[in-house]
């Protein structure tokens, strides 16, 4: 039986926030931090990973979870969760419109044990 969901984890990692991103200015510093984000979350995609949607026609739903040690109050959706989709382009999934991902949620857990990013990925059986 095929799997229906693949997590990719990236450890001791914690993604710019969205409030970091567009409090850069200029666009030179903005594209230097999603080059950054993209090289490490492709770093941690594996042939597994990369398979793991073939022959599959239907969205997919994405799961971005990020664990922070760190006890600090922080919004849930001050993940930058574009980065990161557009970072599984061409490697996990053909694109990231709503052909090929029907939903991104992200989740902030603080007080983790460690710094982790999840990013998790569910096959879905069909659009209703």
């Amino acid at each position: 039986m095929k799997a229906k969901t693949l997590t990719i984890i990236i450890p001791a990692y914690i993604s710019p926030s969205r409030n970091k991103l567009y409090s850069v200015k200029h666009w030179s510093q903005r594209s230097k931090i999603a080059n950054e984000v993209h090289e490490i979350v492709a770093s941690y995609i594996t042939s597994k990973a990369r398979s793991f949607l073939k022959d599959h026609k239907l969205p997919v739903d994405i799961k971005i979870t990020q664990y922070k040690k760190s006890k600090r109050l922080a919004d849930s959706d001050n993940i930058e969760d574009k980065l990161i989709i557009d970072s599984l382009k061409g490697k996990v999934l053909e694109d990231d419109d709503v052909r090929f991902v029907r939903r991104v949620t992200t989740e902030m857990i603080i007080g983790a044990e460690k710094n982790e990013l999840h990013i998790k990925i569910s096959k879905i059986k069909n659009l209703k």
